[in-house]
Protein backbone atom coordinates (compact mmCIF):
# COMPACT_ATOMS: atom_id res chain seq x y z
CA UNK A 1 0.00 0.00 0.00
CA UNK A 2 1.42 3.36 -1.06
CA UNK A 3 -0.34 6.27 0.69
CA UNK A 4 1.34 8.73 -1.68
CA UNK A 5 -0.59 7.25 -4.60
CA UNK A 6 -3.98 7.65 -2.91
CA UNK A 7 -6.30 10.62 -3.51
CA UNK A 8 -7.54 12.77 -0.65
CA UNK A 9 -10.18 10.82 1.30
CA UNK A 10 -12.62 11.44 4.11
CA UNK A 11 -12.14 8.99 7.00
CA UNK A 12 -15.77 9.40 8.11
CA UNK A 13 -17.25 5.95 8.74
CA UNK A 14 -13.94 4.21 8.13
CA UNK A 15 -11.87 2.15 10.56
CA UNK A 16 -8.31 2.62 11.80
CA UNK A 17 -5.37 0.75 13.32
CA UNK A 18 -4.01 1.99 16.66
CA UNK A 19 -0.54 0.89 17.80
CA UNK A 20 0.30 1.29 21.50
CA UNK A 21 3.92 0.89 22.63
CA UNK A 22 5.31 1.17 26.15
CA UNK A 23 8.97 1.03 25.08
CA UNK A 24 9.32 2.41 21.55
CA UNK A 25 9.15 6.24 21.33
CA UNK A 26 6.56 7.73 19.02
CA UNK A 27 9.26 9.15 16.74
CA UNK A 28 10.68 5.67 16.19
CA UNK A 29 7.26 4.19 15.43
CA UNK A 30 6.56 6.89 12.86
CA UNK A 31 9.90 6.09 11.21
CA UNK A 32 8.86 2.44 10.86
CA UNK A 33 5.51 3.46 9.34
CA UNK A 34 7.24 5.72 6.81
CA UNK A 35 9.86 3.12 5.77
CA UNK A 36 9.45 1.44 2.38
CA UNK A 37 11.49 -0.01 -0.49
CA UNK A 38 12.85 3.45 -1.33
CA UNK A 39 13.91 4.57 2.17
CA UNK A 40 14.43 2.11 5.03
CA UNK A 41 14.25 2.65 8.78
CA UNK A 42 18.06 2.95 8.82
CA UNK A 43 17.93 5.66 6.13
CA UNK A 44 15.63 7.72 8.34
CA UNK A 45 17.74 7.15 11.45
CA UNK A 46 20.95 8.11 9.60
CA UNK A 47 19.43 11.28 8.12
CA UNK A 48 19.73 10.04 4.52
CA UNK A 49 16.17 10.92 3.50
CA UNK A 50 15.99 14.31 1.70
CA UNK A 51 13.97 16.97 3.49
CA UNK A 52 11.79 17.45 0.40
CA UNK A 53 10.87 13.75 0.52
CA UNK A 54 10.09 13.96 4.25
CA UNK A 55 7.82 16.96 3.64
CA UNK A 56 6.05 15.14 0.80
CA UNK A 57 5.42 12.09 2.94
CA UNK A 58 4.29 14.19 5.91
CA UNK A 59 1.56 15.75 3.73
CA UNK A 60 0.39 12.30 2.59
CA UNK A 61 0.59 10.69 6.04
CA UNK A 62 -2.97 11.67 7.20
CA UNK A 63 -4.36 9.49 4.40
CA UNK A 64 -3.06 6.39 6.14
CA UNK A 65 -5.35 5.51 9.10
CA UNK A 66 -2.62 4.23 11.43
CA UNK A 67 -2.23 6.01 14.77
CA UNK A 68 0.12 5.35 17.67
CA UNK A 69 0.18 6.01 21.40
CA UNK A 70 3.62 6.10 23.04
CA UNK A 71 6.05 8.36 24.86
CA UNK A 72 7.86 11.15 23.02
CA UNK A 73 11.59 11.84 22.91
CA UNK A 74 10.97 15.60 22.77
CA UNK A 75 12.66 17.18 25.81
CA UNK A 76 9.91 19.73 26.52
CA UNK A 77 7.30 17.02 27.20
CA UNK A 78 8.36 15.88 30.69
CA UNK A 79 4.89 15.20 32.16
CA UNK A 80 3.60 12.57 29.78
CA UNK A 81 0.84 10.32 31.23
CA UNK A 82 1.56 6.64 31.88
CA UNK A 83 0.20 4.29 29.24
CA UNK A 84 -2.23 2.50 31.53
CA UNK A 85 -5.26 0.83 29.97
CA UNK A 86 -7.51 3.54 31.41
CA UNK A 87 -5.42 6.27 29.76
CA UNK A 88 -5.33 4.36 26.47
CA UNK A 89 -9.13 3.98 26.43
CA UNK A 90 -9.62 7.65 27.38
CA UNK A 91 -7.18 8.76 24.69
CA UNK A 92 -8.91 6.75 21.97
CA UNK A 93 -12.34 8.01 23.01
CA UNK A 94 -11.08 11.60 23.02
CA UNK A 95 -9.57 11.08 19.58
CA UNK A 96 -12.85 9.75 18.19
CA UNK A 97 -15.11 12.39 19.74
CA UNK A 98 -12.86 15.46 19.40
CA UNK A 99 -11.64 15.15 15.80
CA UNK A 100 -14.24 15.49 13.06
CA UNK A 101 -14.30 12.52 10.71
CA UNK A 102 -11.84 10.53 12.84
CA UNK A 103 -12.12 6.78 12.10
CA UNK A 104 -12.92 4.44 14.97
CA UNK A 105 -10.40 1.70 15.82
CA UNK A 106 -10.85 -1.64 14.08
CA UNK A 107 -7.58 -3.11 15.35
CA UNK A 108 -5.49 -2.20 18.42
CA UNK A 109 -1.93 -3.51 18.85
CA UNK A 110 -0.33 -3.42 22.32
CA UNK A 111 3.44 -3.84 22.54
CA UNK A 112 4.08 -5.35 24.87
CA UNK A 113 2.04 -7.04 27.61
CA UNK A 114 4.65 -7.57 30.34
CA UNK A 115 5.60 -3.87 30.35
CA UNK A 116 2.10 -2.42 30.56
CA UNK A 117 1.91 -0.38 33.80
CA UNK A 118 -0.67 -1.67 36.29
CA UNK A 119 -1.69 0.62 39.13
CA UNK A 120 -1.52 -0.61 42.76
CA UNK A 121 0.30 -3.83 41.95
CA UNK A 122 3.95 -4.68 42.58
CA UNK A 123 4.07 -8.46 42.10
CA UNK A 124 5.09 -9.31 38.54
CA UNK A 125 2.80 -12.30 37.98
CA UNK A 126 -0.23 -10.37 39.28
CA UNK A 127 0.67 -7.46 36.98
CA UNK A 128 0.67 -9.73 33.92
CA UNK A 129 -2.65 -11.32 34.94
CA UNK A 130 -4.23 -7.89 35.42
CA UNK A 131 -2.74 -6.59 32.17
CA UNK A 132 -4.18 -9.56 30.26
CA UNK A 133 -7.66 -9.17 31.73
CA UNK A 134 -7.65 -5.41 31.14
CA UNK A 135 -6.59 -5.99 27.53
CA UNK A 136 -9.73 -8.05 26.93
CA UNK A 137 -11.86 -5.42 28.70
CA UNK A 138 -10.39 -2.76 26.38
CA UNK A 139 -11.16 -4.94 23.37
CA UNK A 140 -14.80 -5.36 24.40
CA UNK A 141 -15.26 -1.72 25.41
CA UNK A 142 -14.03 -0.34 22.09
CA UNK A 143 -15.52 -3.18 20.01
CA UNK A 144 -12.22 -3.66 18.24
CA UNK A 145 -9.93 -6.59 17.50
CA UNK A 146 -6.84 -6.68 19.69
CA UNK A 147 -3.31 -7.98 19.14
CA UNK A 148 -1.30 -8.19 22.37
CA UNK A 149 2.45 -8.79 21.99
CA UNK A 150 3.99 -10.81 24.82
CA UNK A 151 7.57 -11.71 25.64
CA UNK A 152 8.54 -15.39 25.60
CA UNK A 153 10.38 -17.02 28.49
CA UNK A 154 14.02 -18.12 28.29
CA UNK A 155 13.07 -21.81 28.04
CA UNK A 156 12.46 -21.30 24.33
CA UNK A 157 16.22 -20.77 23.86
CA UNK A 158 16.90 -24.31 25.09
CA UNK A 159 15.01 -25.86 22.16
CA UNK A 160 16.27 -26.41 18.62
CA UNK A 161 12.98 -25.19 17.16
CA UNK A 162 12.45 -21.97 19.10
CA UNK A 163 9.01 -20.82 18.01
CA UNK A 164 7.24 -19.82 21.28
CA UNK A 165 4.36 -22.08 22.30
CA UNK A 166 1.41 -21.29 24.56
CA UNK A 167 3.22 -22.28 27.75
CA UNK A 168 6.15 -19.97 26.92
CA UNK A 169 4.49 -16.61 27.64
CA UNK A 170 6.68 -15.04 30.31
CA UNK A 171 5.18 -14.53 33.78
CA UNK A 172 1.78 -16.05 33.15
CA UNK A 173 -0.19 -18.89 31.53
CA UNK A 174 -3.26 -16.64 31.52
CA UNK A 175 -1.98 -15.14 28.25
CA UNK A 176 -2.68 -18.39 26.37
CA UNK A 177 -5.94 -18.96 28.22
CA UNK A 178 -7.44 -15.60 27.29
CA UNK A 179 -6.21 -15.48 23.68
CA UNK A 180 -8.53 -16.52 20.85
CA UNK A 181 -5.49 -16.96 18.58
CA UNK A 182 -1.93 -17.57 19.76
CA UNK A 183 0.96 -16.94 17.35
CA UNK A 184 4.65 -17.53 18.09
CA UNK A 185 7.31 -15.50 16.23
CA UNK A 186 10.95 -16.56 15.82
CA UNK A 187 13.84 -14.95 13.95
CA UNK A 188 16.65 -17.58 13.88
CA UNK A 189 19.31 -15.00 12.96
CA UNK A 190 18.84 -13.41 16.40
CA UNK A 191 18.97 -16.58 18.51
CA UNK A 192 21.15 -18.99 16.49
CA UNK A 193 24.04 -16.82 15.35
CA UNK A 194 26.48 -19.74 15.64
CA UNK A 195 24.52 -21.87 13.15
CA UNK A 196 24.12 -21.78 9.37
CA UNK A 197 20.82 -23.69 9.21
CA UNK A 198 17.91 -24.90 11.32
CA UNK A 199 15.80 -28.04 11.23
CA UNK A 200 12.06 -27.68 10.64
CA UNK A 201 9.42 -29.91 12.27
CA UNK A 202 9.20 -32.05 9.11
CA UNK A 203 12.94 -32.81 9.34
CA UNK A 204 14.05 -30.60 6.44
CA UNK A 205 16.93 -28.13 6.78
CA UNK A 206 16.70 -24.46 5.93
CA UNK A 207 19.46 -21.85 5.69
CA UNK A 208 19.54 -19.09 8.28
CA UNK A 209 19.36 -15.76 6.48
CA UNK A 210 18.93 -12.24 7.84
CA UNK A 211 15.25 -12.02 6.89
CA UNK A 212 14.23 -15.58 7.79
CA UNK A 213 11.26 -15.71 10.18
CA UNK A 214 9.14 -18.58 11.48
CA UNK A 215 5.50 -18.04 12.49
CA UNK A 216 3.79 -20.73 14.57
CA UNK A 217 0.03 -21.00 14.94
CA UNK A 218 -0.30 -22.62 18.37
CA UNK A 219 -3.97 -21.86 19.07
CA UNK A 220 -7.01 -20.88 17.06
CA UNK A 221 -10.23 -21.06 19.03
CA UNK A 222 -12.64 -23.63 17.54
CA UNK A 223 -10.33 -24.15 14.55
CA UNK A 224 -7.31 -26.29 13.70
CA UNK A 225 -3.90 -25.12 14.92
CA UNK A 226 -0.39 -26.53 15.34
CA UNK A 227 1.06 -25.25 12.05
CA UNK A 228 4.30 -23.41 11.29
CA UNK A 229 4.93 -21.02 8.41
CA UNK A 230 8.32 -20.02 7.00
CA UNK A 231 8.45 -16.36 5.97
CA UNK A 232 10.75 -13.54 4.92
CA UNK A 233 10.63 -10.40 7.07
CA UNK A 234 12.60 -7.34 5.99
CA UNK A 235 13.40 -5.29 9.10
CA UNK A 236 14.32 -2.25 7.00
CA UNK A 237 11.03 -1.95 5.12
CA UNK A 238 8.78 -4.14 7.34
CA UNK A 239 7.84 -6.22 4.29
CA UNK A 240 6.51 -9.71 5.06
CA UNK A 241 6.31 -12.40 2.38
CA UNK A 242 6.26 -16.15 1.84
CA UNK A 243 9.64 -17.82 1.97
CA UNK A 244 11.43 -18.63 -1.27
CA UNK A 245 14.78 -20.30 -0.86
CA UNK A 246 17.76 -18.47 -2.36
CA UNK A 247 20.08 -21.50 -2.06
CA UNK A 248 20.39 -22.70 -5.65
CA UNK A 249 16.70 -22.16 -6.35
CA UNK A 250 15.57 -25.21 -4.36
CA UNK A 251 12.42 -24.53 -2.37
CA UNK A 252 12.82 -26.37 0.92
CA UNK A 253 9.38 -25.54 2.29
CA UNK A 254 5.92 -25.73 0.79
CA UNK A 255 3.93 -22.90 2.36
CA UNK A 256 0.59 -23.37 0.55
CA UNK A 257 -1.37 -23.79 3.78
Amino acid sequence: HDPLAQPAVDHQGKRAVIYVSVDEPTEGIETMIQADRFYTVTDYEDGKVPLAEIDKRALARPLLPIYHFSRSMVADRPNQPRLTYANIADGIEQMITSVRGQPEPDLIVIDYLQNMPIEKSTERVIQVIEATLKARELCLKLKAKLIVCAQAGFDTLKRNFKVPMMQDAQWGSIVSQEADIFLGWWRPKVTDMDKTSIELPDGSQILIEDDLAILGLAKQRKKAAGKSFVLRFNMGTLDLADYTCSCGGKNLWNNKE
